[in-house]
């Protein structure tokens, strides 16, 4: 036969594959069957799928249709292949079968004006596996092994089929199908080929099935061609990058809880990575996963996710404890608050640097010491000398720990520094820290800082009250009504403050500890008088005080607390068998145990 257009000519719909058309124009020119027509019996299987450049153009030149028509949805040499307006996967394709709609079929049989080749023709998206029902008619496509080159028609198809009703269209089969025969539109899907577009949808399906189940899974059951998976994905991606992003978001949220390893949340993910980063197609969506997991999961820099990770952006509590220098239960404590209690186990940095910053501005006593260059006994002294401000960092807590800002130790040593002599002064020179006369170690300091002692001299190259000395005849020639008797205190026992404190530090009156000592709910050591005075008096241990004030709490300050009556508050502890541990008196109220008011 000679390569010249046949007499019958045969148009090419815009979503036909290739094998139909050619069947349609054998059929339409007295062909029994297009093998007649392609060629002298060579043909095999898979030639009209497949065919030839040499092929194409002849069949372009027998129907008289331009190449590129006839080219649209053959089936190229390649793992990815052009595939009408898109590229596929080559073995995405079903090759060795015919796929189609039954209902279709019949539609087309039924139409009663005559063209040359019929009007029952085969879509090509019907051969793409990622493709499961029809556009049209909702039913699943049904697939048969026959050869369509030797086909007289296309009834042998449709023999024995009973097909399934049609059915409600799958929006996912609509939006892919669309991709094959149309340009890519603007939608978020849309900028990607349409293999990884799917791929995706699916991926995103396994990850909604993984919160069904509880568990995730290394791979996807079926692989990406399943369908269900595929349809769950699409719902959520058709709504966008926001949209896929707040899904994710939240199924981290939830299967974090069931996950011990992070990285593992996005298993299947990184299994796709594996099979396809070497495929640029894909880097767009794999680069979205690769922010979504370093921004809501925990992963150290350097750690390898698709690529390595820059910047840590999340941590869990241990890490966090590690980065910021504070333990795990001061972080949970810090940012409980800030999640309404319950603290997720993943951090985002965005959210708790600014007040775990914060916190570890605020010292603990043997933070404080640490930078002094003292014990926290000698700490306890200087805040009870008034040279350092202490706040509780949890006042609703049985034990109170005592926090200094970081910005007032560093001042204090800034001038103590200031102060310090690099030249040995002459007389009698003794280490400040072993000092118990002039107020003891803390009204030396405050004698220090106030300039009254001048002669102050350190050998060492790190400057700190353990390497500090002073003349002892300076301290001799000092003011003594400078000390101030807050420093004279803090000298007798760094765990202990007298009676006066006490009251002070409760904010009562002498007669409410008097009874609260009578009651036995705080105990006392007596302990000797200082140097030239005869006796003993009490004293009580700063925790013992401030375990008091935590655990007590007076009918006035209740009743403040409530905003309530204190009359009508008496009447209802009363009235619920609450009794007081103080009755009280003409000068001292009544007080409660707080564990009794739960």
């Amino acid at each position: 036969m000679s390569h010249t257009k046949l007499p019958r000519s045969v148009p090419v719909h815009d979503d036909e594959c290739v094998e139909s058309f050619a069947c349609r124009l054998a059929w339409a020119n007295g062909f029994r069957a297009a093998i007649d027509m392609m060629s002298s019996g060579q043909s095999t299987g898979g030639t009209l799928r497949n065919l030839s450049p040499k092929a194409l153009s002849r069949l372009a030149e027998l129907s008289g249709m331009p190449e590129e028509n006839v080219r649209k949805f053959t089936v190229a040499p390649g793992v990815i292949v052009p595939f009408g307006e898109t590229t596929v996967k080559r073995s995405q394709l079903k090759l060795q079968r015919v796929r189609f709609c039954p209902h279709c079929l019949r539609d087309d049989a039924r139409k009663e004006n005559q063209v040359r080749g019929g009007h029952q023709y085969i879509r090509a998206a019907w051969g793409w596996s990622m493709i499961s029902s029809c556009a049209v008619h909702g039913s699943p496509l049904v697939s048969r092994v026959i050869e369509p080159q030797s086909l007289q028609d296309f009834k042998p198809l449709l023999r024995g089929i009973t097909p399934v009703e049609p059915t409600e269209v799958n929006e996912a089969d609509i939006f892919f199908y669309r991709r094959l025969v149309s340009p890519a539109g603007t939608s978020f899907l849309d900028a990607f080929p349409a293999y990884v577009a799917a791929e995706f949808c699916t991926l995103l399906g396994e990850f909604d099935e993984a919160l069904r189940r509880g568990a995730v899974r290394h791979r996807i059951a079926g692989g990406f061609e399943t369908p269900a998976q595929r349809c769950t994905g699409y719902t959520i991606a058709k709504g966008g990058r926001e949209a896929v992003w707040d899904f994710l978001t939240e199924y981290v949220r939830q299967i974090s809880r069931t996950v011990t390893q992070p990285k593992a949340i996005y298993s299947a993910a990184r299994h796709w990575w594996k099979v396809n980063k070497h495929n640029q197609d894909y880097h767009p969506l794999m680069k979205l996963l690769q922010q979504h997991a370093e921004e809501h999961v925990p992963l150290d820099r350097g750690e390898v996710f698709f690529w390595p990770v820059l910047t840590r952006k999340v941590h869990t509590a241990p890490s966090a404890a590690n980065a910021y220098g504070l333990s795990d239960k001061r972080i949970k404590q810090i940012l409980a608050e800030r999640y309404d209690g319950e603290l997720p186990r993943f951090l985002k940095k965005s959210i708790i640097h600014r007040p775990l910053l914060d916190a570890r501005s605020w010292l603990n006593t043997g933070e404080v010491g640490e930078i002094l260059g003292c014990t926290v006994a000698v700490v306890d002294q200087i805040i009870k000398a008034g040279i350092l401000t202490a706040v509780a960092n949890a006042p609703e807590e049985i034990r109170i720990y005592r926090l200094v800002h970081r910005s007032e130790v560093e001042e204090l040593m800034s001038k103590i520094k200031a102060a310090v002599q690099t030249e040995k002064p002459t007389g009698d020179i003794k280490p400040i820290i072993k000092l118990r006369w002039f107020g003891g170690f803390a009204g030396i300091l405050r004698l220090l800082l106030d300039g009254h002692v001048q002669r102050i001299y350190s050998d060492s190259p790190i400057v700190r009250l353990n390497t500090i000395q002073v003349d002892i005849e300076d301290l001799r020639n000092a003011p003594r009504d400078l000390i101030g008797m807050d420093a004279i205190n803090a000298d007798v026992d760094a765990n202990l403050i007298e009676l006066d404190a006490a009251r002070r530090r409760l904010k009562v009156t002498k007669s409410v500890v008097d009874a609260v000592i009578d009651a036995g709910l705080l105990s006392y050591t007596m302990v000797e008088n200082r140097r030239g005075s005869k006796g003993r008096r009490a004293w009580v241990k700063t925790e013992d005080v401030d375990r008091f004030g935590a655990e007590f709490v007076s009918l006035d300050m209740l009743a403040v607390e409530r905003e309530a009556n204190p009359m009508a508050l008496l009447a209802e502890l009363g009235g619920r068998g609450i009794r007081p541990v103080i009755q009280g008196g003409r000068f001292v109220g009544r007080y409660y145990r707080r564990s009794d008011l739960e």
